[in-house]
């Protein structure tokens, strides 16, 4: 199949996870590659998961391309070492590995598998962590791409793994006018906060496809927006959330006395003041997720308050 595709001219991707199966294609390019030499054939593998050293070694040396997603390290971490052992996972997602030999690393979702959301992607590029912040020193950190790296990866090195980075991909004069304009500078903000990043429009193909509601302020708590069923309120320099509404999406525990709320998560507890609001009972949102130990930041220009980890 790989031989009737390529000497008809496509270009191939192969899903390999798995050093065998990762071997079994590469022995396939390389044969058809020897028997039909063609200039510049970008064969692909995608995934490219659970490697060792020499096929690493191996796809540098034919120009074959890892196509990998970010966010398949963060989700498998808590599981992968115990099915293939310390030495394996060394090479399981080996991007400092692929990036050092000269490879690029065109990334990814695997949507629906993961969320399609790419900041979960650069996150996790950048990190190796998930998006509760753990393990607290990035998993195999000496393999993250840094924050560059991660960019092109999800920009210009994806489309020149399909060919088409003479038109997209990059910024640039006479390319197709494809962009996102976002709330934070992604390459200086904290690099939990990326993971939170919003949209506050999107553009493709020269036309105005997407842009923020900005009359509400988001809260994103682990890299997801909040749901509320009733408005925040907002006063100058504060935010005020419904007390219920949030303690259901993070988990905690409640009770109210005094005019004061308590709010119980994972030991900690914050005592802060509340509001009747129209029956619904209100807090300050920073106060609030301080006082659990969080990490607040504002970002005025989507309106989003990011709550990180727990402070140090």
């Amino acid at each position: 199949m790989v031989k009737c595709a390529y000497d008809a001219g496509y270009q191939v991707a192969t899903h390999s996870i798995g050093d065998a199966a990762i071997d079994q294609a590469l022995r396939i390019y390389e044969k058809v590659m020897e028997e039909n030499p063609r200039e510049d054939p970008r064969m692909r593998i995608e995934h490219f998961q659970i490697a060792s050293q020499d096929l690493v070694e191996r796809a540098m040396e034919l120009g074959v391309i890892a196509s990998m997603q970010p966010t398949h390290a963060t989700s498998d971490m808590n599981m992968a070492e115990d099915r293939v052992g310390h030495e394996r996972i060394q090479y399981a997602y080996a991007w400092r590995e692929i990036l050092d030999r000269g490879g690029i690393i065109p990334g990814g979702s695997d949507a629906p598998t993961e969320y399609t959301n790419p900041y979960f992607g650069l996150y996790a590029a950048v990190t190796r962590k998930d998006r509760l912040g753990n393990p607290s020193e990035g998993w195999y950190a000496q393999q993250c791409m840094t924050r560059e790296e991660a960019l092109r990866s999800f920009t210009i090195w994806a489309a020149y793994a399909e060919y088409s980075e003479e038109w997209k991909g990059s910024l640039e004069a006479g390319k197709v006018a494809d962009f996102v304009v976002i709330d934070r500078d992604y390459m200086t903000c904290p690099e939990e906060d990326i993971k939170d990043i919003q949209a506050l429009m999107t553009v493709s193909g020269g036309q105005v496809v997407y842009t923020k509601d900005l009359s509400q302020p988001t809260v994103v708590w682990n890299g997801l927006p909040m749901t509320f069923n009733s408005d925040v309120v907002v006063e100058p320099g504060k935010i005020y959330v419904p007390l219920n509404d949030t303690a259901n999406g993070i988990g905690a525990q409640t009770s109210v006395a005094d005019g004061q709320a308590e709010v119980t998560l994972e030991g900690r507890t914050a005592t802060v003041p509340v509001a009747e609001v129209n029956g619904v009972y209100y807090v300050p949102a920073r106060a609030l997720f301080e006082g659990l130990g969080r990490n607040v930041t504002w970002y005025g220009d989507g309106q989003c308050v990011s709550i990180g980890w727990l402070a140090a």
